[in-house]
């Protein structure tokens, strides 16, 4: 479900979808991992947006951590611009984990929670 929203949201903001990947079930770290280091990858890809309803069981913090450490493995993801919007169990202790990421790395990275929908945080690429 908040996969198709997210979609919408990009192409409502004047984006094309140049590629999209769900990770949902409490996938094990390096999958999520390995899956974020291929998207950013991609040959001409500018934007990244991690987005996701509220999760029931997927930890966040853990979430963050894996996407994270694929970030810091991929050198091409610096001059991503990051939206990030995860909600579920350890949402606030991984928000405070990418915020620091982000502080001290130096990625364009922005971080929502619950509060921002999906719409609003598309629309935050366009503010760089």
């Amino acid at each position: 479900g908040a996969a198709l929203f997210l979609c919408d949201a990009v192409l409502k903001n004047g984006y094309k979808l140049a590629n999209y990947a769900e990770f949902s079930g409490d996938p094990p770290n390096w999958a999520l991992t390995e899956l974020t280091k291929e998207v950013c990858k991609i040959p001409g890809v500018k934007n990244l947006v991690i987005g996701s309803g509220i999760a029931n069981f997927t930890n966040v913090k853990n979430n963050i951590e894996a996407i994270i450490d694929a970030l810091r493995a991929s050198p091409q993801s610096k001059a991503l611009n990051i939206v990030v919007r995860r909600c579920g169990p350890g949402e606030e202790e991984g928000m405070v984990t990418m915020k620091a990421f982000a502080a001290e790395s130096g990625y364009k990275i922005k971080v929502f929670g619950r509060e921002t929908g999906m719409m609003e945080i598309v629309r935050k690429l366009k503010n760089d």
